[in-house]
This record gives C-alpha cells, sequence and structure tokens, in this order.
C-alpha cells in the first residue's frame, strides 16, 4: 500500500471487514503502519471502546478527537 493514512467512514460489515483486516496485517508486519482516521466519532464510540483501548495501550488515540 502506497497510501500515507487510511480514512474510514461509518459504515456496515464490509467497511469494518476492511479495518480490520488492514489492522491484522499492520498487527503482523505483513504491512507498513500508517495512521488510520476514523471519522464520525459517536458511530466508532459505539463499535469500538476506544477510550478503554487507550487506557490499556492496545491503541493511540490523538488528543484532537478526545
Amino acid at each position: 500500500m502506497r497510501a500515507k493514512a487510511l480514512a474510514v467512514f461509518p459504515g456496515g460489515f464490509g467497511t469494518l471487514d476492511e479495518l480490520f483486516e488492514t489492522l491484522t496485517l499492520m498487527q503482523t508486519g505483513r504491512m507498513k503502519k500508517v495512521p488510520i482516521l476514523l471519522f464520525g466519532k459517536e458511530f466508532w464510540d459505539n463499535v469500538i471502546n476506544l477510550a478503554y483501548l487507550s487506557v490499556q495501550g492496545t491503541i493511540f488515540l490523538s488528543i484532537s478527537i478526545l
């Protein structure tokens, strides 16, 4: 992938599948890590408990969305 970042907008199962596949590829080292921008805070707060994952150190959240 040549992208410098990944933008993800609210969607259905296909969107979630693509997002988690990308995360898996980055986590396993098969893809270069790039920033992921999740648009639609209310949607993503309901899908993924981002605050909890951040506190646990699983993910890094930019201060601009908190």
